[in-house]
């Protein structure tokens, strides 16, 4: 994922997020074939904010208007990067509390 936020975590700061409240969720686009499906399965219920990281060139209109359709009252912001892959996208989810760490 690294290659993906470009400088690191520098992206926390530019958006002025704390980096203990997000989550970050790295989706190759070859795994979904519904959006509005997949994201209500992957979206917790305590988030507040979504930014989704799209590839420069894909259309983020319709996994907007999916997101959309199963969180209408969390805000979505759309980043277009040129250093994301051409077949994934990345959801950064903000959410109210503190991530705590899993024990794999």
């Amino acid at each position: 994922m690294e290659s993906y936020l470009g400088a690191g975590d520098n992206i926390f700061h530019v958006l002025q997020l704390r980096s203990e409240v997000v989550q970050k969720i790295k989706i190759p686009l070859s795994l979904v074939s519904n959006f509005e499906k997949f994201f209500k399965l992957i979206i917790p219920k305590d988030v507040e904010q979504i930014i989704l990281l799209i590839p420069a060139g894909l259309d983020g209109e319709t996994i907007t208007t999916s997101i959309n359709k199963v969180k209408p009252d969390i805000p979505i912001f759309v980043i277009e990067s040129d250093t994301c892959g051409s077949n994934e996208i990345l959801l950064l989810l903000e959410k109210s509390k503190k991530i705590s760490k899993r024990i794999p």
